[in-house]
């Protein structure tokens, strides 16, 4: 074989190689990509349903679904959602006991 010959081969193999390797990263990247797009879509999903359940007056709930988007600190919207939890939290309680007094 001559050495021009050798040398590309060599270069060809190389180029696969790197071809392979930077396909492998961009699937990576991709799929991080994708599961953050997915995050973010499930987090928006969680602010709406936290909204509704706001306007129904179910407080539980919303604060179940607002507690970690507010750690996160992402979405200033669910810090000020929870403070509309918070407020009407008194309220909720205070007819949640009349209501179970009600009942016995």
């Amino acid at each position: 074989m001559k050495l021009s010959t050798v040398k590309t081969t060599f270069v060809a193999v190389m180029v696969l190689v790197v071809m392979v390797l930077t396909g492998c990263d961009m699937k990576a990247a991709y799929q991080q990509s994708a599961e953050q797009r997915w995050q973010k879509t499930i987090e928006q999903a969680k602010l709406e349903y936290a909204r509704q359940y706001i306007e129904q007056g179910n407080y539980q709930h919303a604060k179940l679904l607002l507690d970690p988007l507010v750690e996160s600190g992402k979405y200033p919207e669910a810090a000020d959602m929870m403070n509309c939890v918070e407020e009407s939290r008194p309220q909720y309680a205070s007819v949640t006991n009349r209501s179970s007094e009600a009942s016995y």
